[in-house]
């Protein structure tokens, strides 16, 4: 898929109503009815935490979003998302985090960041074991991160003084669907999917002088200093015994996605991209206590142009690296890019309180976290000069599957904070 959305929003409200009079939660009184047979392709997975909990029918649930950042100024705009869950009654409902799912979102600043993105989630789509998602996104930003590429960026060379040394500008439409099929009773999906996009560069020079990314490319030390089509074909495989896709408290998920871009197909550049990763969960001593951990690992081939190289490439939504709000919190987006990266996250999730509000189900969540990764220039590993960030979030569930995440990290360069909806991994 796309890269993952990227938001960095203060809450400014909440607004949610039950698309059907069978969206509120029954209370669960008395025996609860035998669960109705599986396909087989679903079965292999265990049922979700507090299925009884589960909100049945149509639901809608969304945030005005606002923020302020230094380089894009004031932001504004809505983000929410359709969500549909079926009736208790559907062979599936226990095992799905939802039916369908439509995200829509505008948002703009008053610095020239814009990101508006209408996408859809289909599990299990016609009761096959398919699933379809689908994604149609606009970002443009005149502050992106930029502070060379490789193991150089580990130091502190490439943060310049002048405001706008480390930043350019982009305007990036795009487009992505995959298709996913179950096989051993869900424990393996296999993924198969294409993307399109066209990148827009503004790399030159600013009323400060030179920016990094225009002395990198007058030195040809990158690649793609042009921009061009970014058209990219995936395939990923997926063993995954998950308890609940959205916020997990047991199981594991290890993962491997490659994609191919090649002029062949109408790409600017021809380069190969594998990412593997695994996250676990476990359950400790308190029903609502959850340890969860992530290890990644990308690798890229040396053609690869620099506005890609920051792409970690997963089946579940592509994430940017390495910095920023789903990598290592307490760095800046993009502080470190290269061929290859590895990170490691961990996270100590505890649920403490869930209510009803407005015929919706709520829960809070705390979560220490720690952050660990850094980039190299070739296939290896290191001890050596490795990236660390700690801190914590605040998580809020709401009717389980819909995540709010208010996260911060703290790291040598500072502090990264963060609002979004998902869970981090």
């Amino acid at each position: 898929m796309a890269r993952r959305v990227h938001r960095a929003c203060v809450l400014a409200g909440a607004l949610t109503f039950t698309a059907t009079p069978a969206a509120r939660a029954e209370s669960g009184a008395g025996e609860a009815p035998a669960d109705p047979p599986v396909p087989s392709w679903a079965r292999g997975r265990p049922p979700i935490a507090d299925a009884n909990e589960k909100v049945e029918g149509s639901f809608v649930s969304g945030l005005p979003l606002f923020n302020y950042d230094s380089n894009t100024g004031v932001g504004f705009g809505a983000g929410g998302f359709y969500t549909t869950n079926g009736p208790r009654t559907s062979p599936l409902f226990r095992y799905t985090p939802y039916r369908q799912r439509i995200y829509v979102q505008a948002f703009v600043t008053t610095g020239g960041y814009q990101q508006h993105v209408v996408s859809f989630d289909g599990v299990y789509i016609g009761d096959s074991p398919y699933r379809l998602r689908a994604t149609l996104a606009f970002e443009r930003n005149i502050n992106a991160h930029y502070f060379g590429v490789g193991e150089s960026t580990l130091g502190p060379g490439g943060v310049g003084t002048s405001e706008d040394y480390n930043h350019y500008g982009y305007d990036r439409p795009s487009g992505a669907a995959t298709l996913e099929r179950n096989f051993f009773g869900g424990r393996v999906r296999v993924q198969y999917g294409l993307i399109a996009q066209v990148e827009h560069l503004s790399t030159g020079a600013t009323e400060g002088g030179p920016t990094k990314l225009g002395i990198d490319c007058a030195a040809h030390a990158v690649l793609g200093c042009d921009g061009g089509w970014d058209d990219l074909l995936r395939a990923g495989v997926v063993y995954d015994t998950r308890d609940f896709e959205p916020d997990p408290r047991s199981g594991v998920m290890v993962e491997a996605t490659g994609e191919w871009s090649a002029k062949a197909f109408g790409s600017t550049s021809n380069y190969l991209r594998l990412t593997v990763a695994a996250r676990a969960f476990q359950r400790l001593f308190l029903r609502d206590l959850v340890l969860a951990g992530r290890v990644l690992y990308s690798m890229q081939t040396a053609s690869t142009p620099f506005y890609a190289m920051n792409t970690l490439a997963l089946t579940e939504g592509d994430q940017r690296g390495l910095g920023g709000e789903t990598t290592i919190r307490g760095y800046r987006q993009d502080r470190f890019v290269g061929p290859m990266a590895a990170i490691a996250n961990a996270e100590l999730r505890w649920t403490f309180v869930r209510f009803p509000l407005l015929g919706q189900r709520f829960s809070l969540q705390v979560a220490p976290l720690f952050d660990v990764g850094r980039v190299f220039d070739r296939v290896g590993l290191s001890l050596a000069s490795w990236k660390t960030s700690a801190g914590g979030g605040l998580r809020v569930g709401w009717n389980q599957s819909t995540i709010i995440m208010f996260d911060t990290g703290f790291s040598s360069e500072g502090m990264g904070f963060f609002i979004d909806f998902g869970m981090p991994f």
